[in-house]
Order: structure tokens, then C-alpha cells, then sequence
């Protein structure tokens, strides 16, 4: 796993953002987006925040070296500065053999390592069960549910809203 730091990484994670984007457009999992989208919401505006000392991304390079999942930590500052936001991908091959675990447990070390963040918070696609699954074996709970968050070819879907008590996981 590598933690990126540089605007020089920007060029293989946008690559990676773009085959996920693809990939979860060709499958049944529900995606609410274009790689356009998604791409968008990684610009290089925003990654330029992920150098600050509550921001950062975990990734995960496949066989061939390119960068195949990733996870985000982004801080919130302001009156919520003891939160920060948690985002994972992972390709579907290398889905269901550890590595989103490997860096969800890498990128709650690191929150576990910051002494102001006490809650991390995140968010999956209601039916995925896959993801939530994986959420709550890391000790997140349920703290809302936002119906019809979006919808996705015409119908409705369901966001769970989730949050891990850090205190909690420092203790374990």
C-alpha cells in the first residue's frame, strides 16, 4: 500500500478512477455517476487538500503496478475538525480478497494515529451489502439513512449513513 503525497500520483489515480468509473457502469452494483463524475469530484484542486494534515489517500497497486483501489480520508475541518470523511474503491478484480479491508485498516491506523479525530464517517449504497458488511466489521455503525438519495436509471436508491467512534477502535 502506498500513501500518495505528490501531484505526480494524480496522473495513475485519475487513471484508476476511470477504469472504476467504467467498470461500475458495465455491473449490476449500483454506481450514481459517469467517470466524469467521479473524476470531478478527485480534481486536482481538491487532491492538492489531500497534503494537509487531516487528508489522506491510501492506494493499492495490482499486478502490473497500476493503482486498482484506493481510500480516502478527508478532514472536515471547522467545528466538525474532530470528523473526518472515509471513501474506498476497489476494482472488480481484486474485489473479496482483502485489499479494501487491508486499506480501510491502514487508513483507520493512520486516524487512529491523529489525537484531534475522534469520528469517522462514511457512507454506502444501501443494497450493497458487500460494503456494509465489510463497514461493520470494522466496528461502523448505523447513525442515518437517507431515502431516495439518488436515482439510478430511473429508480430509487437508498444511502446508509455510517460512523466510527475512534476512541472505541483506540482502545481495542
Amino acid at each position: 500500500m502506498t500513501l500518495l503525497e505528490g501531484r505526480a500520483d494524480w496522473i495513475y489515480f485519475e487513471q484508476h478512477l476511470a477504469r472504476h468509473a467504467t467498470e461500475m457502469a458495465d455491473s449490476t452494483v449500483t454506481y450514481m455517476g459517469s467517470a466524469a463524475d467521479l473524476i470531478a469530484c478527485y480534481d486536482q484542486e481538491m487532491w492538492a487538500r489531500f497534503t494537509g494534515p487531516w487528508q489522506r489517500v491510501f492506494t493499492y497497486d495490482g499486478d502490473d503496478g497500476e493503482i486498482v483501489a484506493h481510500c480516502v480520508l478527508t478532514g472536515m475541518g471547522g467545528i466538525t475538525g474532530h470528523r473526518c470523511r472515509l471513501g474506498l474503491a476497489v476494482e472488480g478484480a481484486y474485489r473479496r480478497k482483502g485489499v479494501g479491508r487491508a486499506l480501510m485498516r491502514e487508513a483507520l491506523s493512520w486516524a487512529c494515529d491523529q489525537p484531534s479525530l475522534e469520528w469517522v464517517d462514511g457512507e454506502a449504497v444501501s443494497e450493497n451489502t458487500a460494503v456494509l458488511s465489510l463497514d461493520f466489521s470494522e466496528g461502523f455503525r448505523v447513525s442515518g439513512l437517507v431515502l431516495d438519495a439518488a436515482r439510478v436509471n430511473g429508480r430509487s436508491v437508498n444511502v446508509t449513513l455510517l460512523a466510527l467512534n475512534l476512541g472505541e477502535r483506540r482502545s481495542l
